[in-house]
């Protein structure tokens, strides 16, 4: 529900960067529950396809390597951001 509030500009963008680092932190902590979520949202999203890439992209972040968590989260921060491109609506805030 907070993609879909986020995505059509409802909600701060820097509570939704928020959200998603601490999404980003449970995939690193339950990585089993990674696929599960996705299925969900494949089945049961009026918009899978942008909301499973979202999700997905989030998931590649928490399985990369960096030299140090803020740098992930920086580049969640970053990935946040640039997923605005496919919406004119997204929050600036």
């Amino acid at each position: 529900m907070e993609f879909y509030f986020y995505d059509n500009g409802w909600l701060p963008r820097f509570i939704y960067e928020l959200w998603m680092a601490r999404l980003v932190g449970l995939y690193r902590k339950y990585p089993a529950a990674v696929p599960g979520q996705l299925k969900h949202l494949n089945d049961y999203s009026m918009n899978s396809d942008d909301i499973v890439d979202f999700f997905s992209g989030l998931h590649e972040l928490a399985i990369s390597e960096f030299a140090a968590e803020g740098e992930r989260y920086a580049a969640v921060r970053s990935y946040v951001r640039s997923r605005e491109l496919y919406t004119s609506r997204a929050s600036v805030l």
